[in-house]
């Protein structure tokens, strides 16, 4: 009977544990700011990347961060950026850095605010949270970095990602 109700335990218990592990995805890093360094994780993790990276953001003020998406175009990765039309006024200056990188920048026409801010790393893995990819976001704002290597999380962000590039006239 013992050997019995182990066998049943078994057949149940692999097939559960299969289904927790693909419902929730291991967490590969969370940061907050201003208490620790979401700014250092994400650099850390962008400069991982190897085929490609996708930005969609309010903007992009942070130096470190636009500098690190320049360097990897430098080095045959695929970088495009998404921001808000708003961005043109507070964020032009790195904007235009990244143009001259021939990096793909595409400004949201529409009035409705783009308030996305994640990164797609290679098709799999998303760096999101509140932090904003700003100079103040790191030192001055409380917020939070979640790094995420889930297949099923990064698909649905690469869907919105290429949606929103869609609607904008890539």
């Amino acid at each position: 009977m013992k050997r019995f109700l182990f066998t049943i335990l078994f057949i149940v218990a692999i097939p559960a544990a299969a289904f927790a592990a693909e419902r929730f995805p291991a967490l590969v890093s969370v940061e907050f700011s201003p208490t620790g360094s979401p700014q250092s994780v994400i650099l850390n993790e962008l400069s991982k990347a190897q085929r490609s990276v996708e930005v969609a953001a309010y903007g992009i003020s942070s130096p470190q961060i636009v500098k690190e998406l320049v360097e990897l175009k430098k080095s045959g990765v695929d970088v495009a950026v998404y921001c808000d039309r708003n961005a043109r006024k507070w964020s032009k200056w790195q904007i235009r850095k990244l143009r001259r990188a021939r990096i793909f920048v595409r400004i949201k026409k529409s009035k409705l605010l783009m308030h996305n801010k994640y990164m797609i790393i290679d098709g799999s893995e998303v760096i999101t949270g509140s932090y904003n990819f700003s100079k103040a976001a790191a030192t001055e704002d409380n917020n939070i970095v979640v790094i995420r290597d889930s297949p099923e999380i990064v698909a649905k962000f690469e869907a919105d990602f290429q949606r929103m590039l869609r609607e904008s006239g890539r």
